[in-house]
């Protein structure tokens, strides 16, 4: 075996093994990107609705989580939304709508939930015991549907949370 050639052979081996190492890991990385989020307690009485809120992106996924707080009452919801802007703004959303129970056996249906929209008052998901609340769309000042409330249209003043991810 030539030793004059094997050493620098080896060397440029090495040197090529550690090249494509360095442009494969520098390829295989991953950005991860921590959401910014929103938590509202609202109180809110028979009847009433909550000052309206702006949806915080506009053509990005939003994921609202919402539930009832008040103790004989308790019930939650989600869903994913979107506002999509521009010249044609539309509300988009698909979730599931709280079980309407009317025990504490486990009984009751999730509804699921989905459509798009640019009018107000529409309801996006109902997350309340029994239709004590809802969350619908709201008009802002151009007339566009950017804006959420939560309706409450049961017969008692309950407690909401609302958690919002984007």
């Amino acid at each position: 075996m030539n030793t004059k050639f094997t050493k620098p052979a080896a060397f440029l081996a090495a040197g090529l093994i550690a090249t494509l190492a360095a442009v494969t890991v520098q390829k295989a990385y991953a950005t991860t990107t921590v959401p910014n989020a929103s938590r509202t307690t609202y109180t809110i009485a028979s009847g009433a609705v909550t000052p309206s809120f702006a949806i915080p992106t506009t053509g990005n996924p939003v994921s609202v989580m919402a539930n009832q707080t008040t103790l004989g009452y308790r019930s939650i919801g989600q869903t994913v939304l979107m506002y999509s802007g521009g010249s044609s703004p539309l509300l988009f959303w698909d979730g599931i709508d709280s079980a309407q129970s009317t025990g504490y056996d486990g009984g009751g249906d999730s509804a699921l939930r989905s459509g798009y929209t640019n009018n107000g008052n529409i309801v996006v998901l109902d997350h309340g015991w029994g239709g004590t609340a809802a969350l619908e769309s709201v008009l802002d000042g151009a007339g566009n549907a950017s804006r959420l409330q939560i309706r409450n249209s049961g017969g008692l003043t309950v407690t909401n949370v609302v958690v919002m991810m984007w």
